[in-house]
């Protein structure tokens, strides 16, 4: 794997993490709307951070989950 791959995973990964923590700060605060928001950018950015890992040459910007309202 090339250092810049690593790196770029790296980043998206780290970035999950701070997502995942202020999720839950904002269930313990009540703000539920916020909190499946930022699980769901949690989600897509840990993707994200595997596929670089696994060497995907791009990304899609959004991932397509269909949902019921």
């Amino acid at each position: 794997m090339s250092s810049k791959r690593k790196t770029e995973a790296t980043r998206w990964f780290r970035q999950a993490e701070y997502d995942l923590k202020a999720t839950r700060w904002n269930i313990q605060g009540g703000f539920y709307d916020t909190a499946c928001f930022l699980a769901q950018q949690t989600g897509e950015k840990a993707l994200k951070s595997l596929l670089y890992y696994l060497g995907a040459r791009r990304t899609a910007s959004s991932m397509k989950i269909p949902c019921q309202a």
